[in-house]
């Protein structure tokens, strides 16, 4: 082959390489503009409604993919195995948000409680936390835990005689808001890691994925 006719099958064979790879830069991520075929095999992505939430089917860390609330006011990881009780859903333009999360396919019964509330603020944080507890029923002592500098992240955990147990998060932002959330979960006995400390550890990292979006 000559030397002229090799350049040219170089060039390319470069052209081909670099082709290739700003496709893969490229990559859509979008769920809504990704064939059914290559979204996440899990069943957050698999129920039309939740997947209407989450915004890339790239994972922000293990497990989880990142959730744009209705209200566009906040972001925050997902869990892959979460599904959004669609019934339980309600909005409020961008003042108020509620929804029920349910984990499929655990042993045990995981339920996560989601409420955002952008007209709360630091100064009745107090009243926000005498209202928890009036509403479960408990006595909850509740603690601080570090996570953005504008957030104030409270934590506290409950038990019931029945077996119930779970945590109730307050995550207080400075000028936008306040997410309430709480995780119960009812073990089955064959679940060896239901247990109060480990959901405390999963609680609380979820927690400090919170993002409240500012206008």
């Amino acid at each position: 082959m000559k030397l002229k006719n090799i350049v040219k099958v170089v060039s390319l064979i470069s052209l081909f390489i670099m082709g290739s790879c700003q496709m893969s830069n490229d990559q859509v991520t979008d769920p809504e503009e990704v064939a059914a075929e290559d979204l996440p095999d899990v069943p957050a992505f698999e129920d039309d409604f939740t997947r209407g939430f989450l915004t890339s089917i790239n994972e922000t860390k293990e497990g989880y993919y990142p959730f744009l609330s209705g209200t566009k006011k906040y972001e925050m990881d997902f869990p892959e195995d979460g599904v959004i009780h669609e019934r339980t859903y309600a909005v409020d333009n961008k003042n108020a948000e509620g929804f029920f999360i349910i984990l499929k396919g655990k042993d045990s019964n995981y339920e996560i409680d989601i409420e955002y509330y952008s007209f709360k603020s630091p100064n009745r944080l107090d009243h926000t936390m005498e209202n928890i507890k009036k509403n479960i029923e408990k006595e909850l002592d509740f603690e601080e835990i570090d996570t953005d500098p504008q957030i104030e992240t409270y934590i506290a955990s409950y038990e019931y005689p029945d077996g119930e147990f779970g945590y109730v998060v307050i995550a207080q932002h400075e000028h936008s808001g306040a997410i309430q959330l709480t995780y119960k979960v009812e073990c089955d006995e064959s679940d060896k890691d239901c247990n109060l400390q480990k959901v405390k550890k999963i609680v609380e990292s979820w927690a400090s994925s919170i993002n409240f979006i500012n206008d």
